[in-house]
């Protein structure tokens, strides 16, 4: 196993933080687990002496090359005929069904045809309108009018509400109101809470043998329950966006209580299934069935599992991603005010009498570098497994500052592992990486946003994701000065260290973020 690794050092474990039970177990000192790129960043390629390692198990997964080097990354990631997804990278989402980012080279090149039309400025402008919509009505439905200081105990609460009612709307033309938990299900499960489980009880789920779900153990039944709320919910869209294809949509869209117009929306799901259903070369196969287990009774559905497998990555993405980005950009903001009050300058500049729309928001460089630079710092994609197609030769960065890189031959078939946490902290390309410095991220490219992943796959989403940050970010500040509450004595230092850390799901999550909003004058 050390010759297929190159003989290139790191850490041997009993278990590959690959396999599916090495990462349900807790990471220590013979487990790496599901947390060790975050919890042993500072320490793990410092001492090994090179930005690539190895990770050599003993029991159970194959040997490992992991690499925090962006030239590795890009060289694998973004350049084509080097490498594969492999399959058992997107098992967690590929329960769902075969989607965009769990599948590899046709059936992904297929999957990307369909869906990436969809995401067009027209979206993104639609993004900015209902993002600014949404925000205005939190004001008064919070009852922040009037009142100088807002104390939020958690503002993961706000920010995953509001991605979850911006993916409704701008993904699946259901605008509701921020008076509304969450888009309607059949159920008492909220489609919020329902999402928290699933990316909190992935693994566990999968590594669970079927007929547990019938025990009356609470966890595992409040599992089952929270993968159905959602399984039904894509079920119950795909079925009515498919009516309105042959129908036309309803008559009675011209707004009301509950949200804005909705007539004339070209939402992101609607585009993608148009594509699917009349775009006969590239459609996806009627003929694969979604199946669902209903207390071990299986039935087979009138619905593509491609769809539902691309509907439950929008929906998490849109929903998980975006709001888990803000919350640090929140936090990130609160303890440091002079960079806050930069931020301000800018947003009181541009918004000065002017509607916040996709033309201002294209403006607001010091705001979405805020929220680059959060991304950078937790970045909620932590991982991106690649296989080798053919024989590789890997160019990689070796001991302090002046040596020499070194040359590694992989073989066809090594399993390579980016760790984007590690590339996101690696200090020859992030100076003082462990630093909120919004600055580097002025005039940034969109192959220089790696948290968004390189080259053709790169995050469909990120413009999505920055409309929707980025508009959020600029109405706060505009109103609100942004403060941490801290414990007796607790300092501001103090403070993000204890809240500003990684929970390690299905994506890399924030811990609780208290902050108190100060009403500006």
């Amino acid at each position: 196993a050390s010759q297929k690794t190159g003989n290139l050092p790191g850490f041997r474990c009993l278990v590959s933080p690959m396999h599916l039970l090495g990462a349900a177990l807790p990471t220590c000192s013979i487990n790496p687990g599901l947390s060790w790129q975050w919890l042993w960043k500072d320490k793990v390629y410092k001492e090994a002496g090179t930005e690539t390692i190895s990770i050599l198990p003993y029991l159970m997964g194959p040997p490992v090359i992991c690499t925090s080097s962006p030239e590795v990354m890009k060289q694998f990631v973004a350049m084509k005929g080097q490498s594969e997804k492999p399959p058992e990278a997107g098992i967690l989402v590929r329960i769902w069904g075969p989607n965009v980012f769990s599948e590899g080279g046709d059936v992904w090149r297929r999957h990307r045809r369909i869906v990436q039309p969809a995401f067009s400025p027209r979206t993104y402008a639609l993004i900015c309108t209902e993002t600014s919509r949404l925000y205005d009505e939190m004001v008064v439905a919070e009852a922040w009018m009037g009142k100088d200081t807002i104390d939020i105990p958690d503002v993961n609460v706000i920010t995953h509400k509001l991605a979850l009612l911006v993916i409704s709307c701008c993904g699946f033309g259901n605008p509701l109101s921020w008076m509304h938990d969450s888009p309607a299900v059949s159920g008492s499960m909220s489609l919020h809470e329902a999402f928290s489980i699933v990316s909190a009880g992935s693994i566990e789920r999968i590594l669970l043998p079927r007929w547990m779900c019938n025990l009356p153990i609470r966890r595992v039944r409040q599992l089952e329950q929270a993968y159905s709320t959602v399984e039904r919910f894509m079920r119950e869209l795909i079925a009515s966006r498919r009516r309105e294809l042959v129908e036309g949509p309803k008559q009675d869209s011209k707004g009301s209580e509950d949200g804005p117009d909705t007539s004339e929306y070209r939402d992101v799901f609607r585009i993608m299934l148009e594509a699917s259903e009349q775009e006969r070369k590239h459609a996806l196969n009627d003929e694969e069935l979604v199946f669902t287990r209903n207390n071990s009774r299986r039935k087979y559905l009138l619905l593509t599992v491609e769809q539902q497998g691309n509907t439950f990555v929008m929906l998490f993405a849109g929903h998980e991603t975006t709001s888990n980005t803000l919350n640090a950009a929140i936090g990130f903001l609160a303890c440091h005010s002079e960079i806050q009050d930069e931020v301000y300058e800018e947003v009181k500049s541009m918004l000065d009498g002017n509607e916040l729309d996709l033309n201002t928001l294209e403006k607001l460089d010091k705001v979405q570098a805020c929220f680059l630079e959060a991304g950078r710092l937790l970045p909620t994609a932590f991982a991106m497994p690649r296989t080798t197609v053919v024989n590789n030769v890997v160019v990689t960065h070796a001991g302090p500052p002046g040596l020499p890189d070194e040359k590694l031959v992989l073989e066809k078939g090594t399993v390579l592992y980016v760790d984007a946490i590690g590339v996101l902290y690696n200090p020859r390309v992030f100076n003082d990486p462990y630093a909120f410095k919004p600055e580097r991220w002025y005039g940034a490219t969109a192959n220089d946003m790696l948290m968004f992943s390189v080259g053709a796959r790169a995050c469909l989403g990120r413009r999505f994701a920055l409309s929707e940050g980025v508009a959020f970010l600029a109405k706060l500040i505009k109103d609100w000065k942004i403060e941490p509450i801290l414990l007796s004595g607790e300092t501001e230092n103090q403070w993000r260290s204890r809240v500003l850390t990684a929970k390690m799901r299905l994506t890399l999550a924030v811990a609780d973020v208290p902050v108190r909003l100060r009403r500006r004058v």
